[in-house]
């Protein structure tokens, strides 16, 4: 049953007269990065997983739902692609599927409430995520896109649900959910072939306060945030993608569902940020929650409303998040979901089989971020091949790759034979994203660098991992073309976001290029993901790109296996250096047999040690 909801623009509700000491509970249940994972199934390994999929949320859902009486479950974005059944469904037959999405039939089979878009449901342009959204029986806004103007809303700006409710003292009640939905401004840097001339998207911050307290003077008696936006507590900056710490001290937003950088919240990880209470679910005061990705968490948000002179006022509120783990389904609490991607998902498996090019050497990337391997090579090689015609044959040339890598999940470990290669093989290469080429300087090249170089450790950390254990693996890019060491003896001046945090001389040291020093005004052009953080930066400032024809990785990736000669000639370009006599610990769910030809290719001086809660340990000693 489609949901009826009142349009923001519109909307004129008056609150209806309320007994005093009415106290009403409710529970606001959130998913955020779903990424079209619906099925428990590993498209890249072709087998079932436990690891992932909305269907082992199901009877999380019921449950937490099911135990208070007053629920809503709602989605904070990246929605549409970012697995195999996202992204396949999105280039093969787009209108088609987008009109039958099967990521909103199961929505629809899950009953949600409302949806906010995340930068990637924008990766096919503004047509598609419409029709997608469209066939769900729940609404969806957003509201810091605007039309071109940057005046007029594109999407409605705030949504005020009427719900009928019921007090703790047993009477009914209608109150007005307000919800604002934020996404992040980096979306029109990302997607600008589909949204240029378009659209505009604006500040988070500026428009989640615009709108909150237009929501609560159209009647709102609550705000819930719905933002694609991570967490942390640097101080504000126009623009920031990460900035729910600062949303959750805007007036009148009541309490946040967050998603967007793939973590939880509450969790330990941030204990240490200024006015954060991960016991309760706080942050400066608001209860919020984030629930993870790919279906892996629930995030929950409990609000306690109690009338005073006549209006609602929030008394109290929690957040927690809940592990896919926690309950198990049944086939028949899964049935409906399975059901929407029924025939979908056996087309994926039989496109994934089909051979689309070769390898003249066996690839693995078992030790990625610690040295150069053959998975950074064919992906840099080929993203080099493709950029050729677009540049001067003069022209020096980087290229900068962050295949997929994650040492806690042995799924991001790859081993492919020399051969024949299928899609498979290739969406476990690298990750889809549009590619982009650059022109800069040395100087920006060690910037570049410099953020990569803040995931590992600083030398006054606690503890010898050499891996922060809390850095984002995916924002980590090596760069091929050029030789350089990364000295962990020295602070970080980055971080991985690309924005500075210290002065210093930084941790990247002796670049050359051709065996040459590179000087600071040396230039360069430089190939990688749109998504880099130093491209996402300058992308934001205005700065103009070489115009490439917006490639996908993994076509780019595709065309240069199925020529008949490739080069991937892996070269040991980059090295750790550590203070003498010093060990690191690495830990990784990777295969320990392949330690002694990379330790052979590296120079590193790394052994095996033993395991842990099934991770491989290793010792690095400099």
């Amino acid at each position: 049953m489609k949901t009826t909801f009142i349009s923001a623009l519109t909307l004129g509700l008056a609150i209806s007269p309320i007994a005093h000491s009415e106290e009403v509970q409710l529970r606001f249940i959130g998913t955020s990065d779903l990424h079209s994972y619906i099925s428990q199934f590993d498209y890249y390994n072709n087998q079932n997983s436990q690891k992932y999929g909305l269907v082992g949320l199901v009877a999380e859902i019921e449950h937490y739902r099911n135990e208070v009486k007053n629920s809503f479950l709602a989605d904070t974005g990246d929605l549409l692609v970012g697995n195999p059944l996202g992204d396949y469904l999105a280039r093969v037959n787009p209108e088609s599927y987008a009109r039958q999405s099967p990521i909103i039939c199961a929505m629809n089979a899950l009953e949600f409430d409302v949806a906010v878009p995340g930068n990637h449901d924008f990766d096919y342009g503004l047509d598609y995520l419409q029709l997608s959204y469209s066939s769900g029986n729940f609404p969806y806004f957003a509201s810091n896109v605007y039309r071109e103007d940057g005046k007029a809303p594109y999407f409605e700006p705030y949504l005020i649900v009427p719900r009928e409710v019921v007090s703790e003292q047993g009477t009914k009640h209608t109150l007005n959910i307000g919800y604002i939905g934020l996404v992040p401004p980096q979306t029109m840097q990302l997607n600008r072939q589909h949204l240029e001339g378009k659209v505009t998207i604006a500040d988070q911050l500026a428009d989640a306060k615009k709108w909150a307290a237009e929501a609560k003077k159209a009647g709102a008696d609550i705000v819930v945030a719905l933002a694609h936006s991570g967490l942390n507590d640097d101080e504000y900056t126009d623009g920031m993608e990460d900035m729910v710490w600062h949303l959750a001290g805007v007036d009148n937003v009541d309490a946040i569902l967050f998603g967007h950088s793939h973590n939880t919240y509450p969790h330990q990880r941030y204990a240490d940020l200024k006015d954060v209470d991960i016991e309760k679910g706080l942050i400066q005061g608001t209860p919020a929650a984030q629930p993870g990705k790919w279906g892996d968490h629930i995030g929950v948000v409990d609000v306690t409303l109690t009338q005073q002179d006549g209006q609602w006022q929030m008394s109290d509120g929690r957040a927690f998040v809940v592990s896919a783990n926690e309950i198990e389904e049944t086939d028949e609490q899964k049935a409906p979901l399975e059901a929407c991607i029924n025939k979908q998902h056996n087309e994926v498996i039989e496109a994934f089989g089909k051979t689309v090019g070769q390898v003249n050497q066996g690839l693995s990337n078992d030790f990625n971020l610690l040295g150069n391997d053959t998975v950074y090579q064919v992906v840099s090689e080929s993203q080099k091949h493709y950029l050729a015609p677009y540049i001067k044959p003069t022209d020096k040339v980087l290229s900068a790759t962050a295949p997929a890598i994650h040492r806690k999940d042995p799924a991001y470990f790859l081993d492919i034979d020399k051969g024949d290669v299928n899609k498979r093989d290739i969406a476990s290469l690298v990750y889809s994203s549009t590619l982009a080429a650059l022109e800069i300087t040395g100087a920006e090249v060690k910037e570049w660098l410099e953020m990569s170089a803040a995931m590992y450790a600083e030398p006054t950390a606690a503890g010898n991992e050499i891996v922060k254990p809390d850095s984002l693996t995916f924002l980590y890019y090596t760069i091929d073309g050029i030789d350089y060491d990364i000295n962990l003896t020295k602070p970080s001046t980055y971080n991985q976001f690309g924005n500075k945090i210290a002065d210093g001389e930084g941790r990247i040291e002796n670049i050359t290029y051709q065996g040459q020093p590179v000087k600071a005004d040396d230039t360069f052009v430089i190939i990688a993901s749109s998504y880099a953080p130093f491209f996402a930066r300058e992308m934001k400032l205005g700065r103009e790109f070489i115009d490439i024809d917006s490639p996908n990785s993994r076509d780019v990736l595709q065309a240069y296996l199925a020529q008949p000669e490739q080069n991937i000639t892996v070269r040991d370009n980059w090295h750790l250096v550590g203070e003498k006599g010093k060990t690191y610990r690495f830990e990784a769910k990777n295969d320990p047999q392949k330690l002694a030809d990379f330790a052979e290719g590296s120079e590193l001086n790394i052994e095996h040690s033993g395991s842990q809660d099934k991770s491989n340990v290793y010792q690095i000693r400099f």
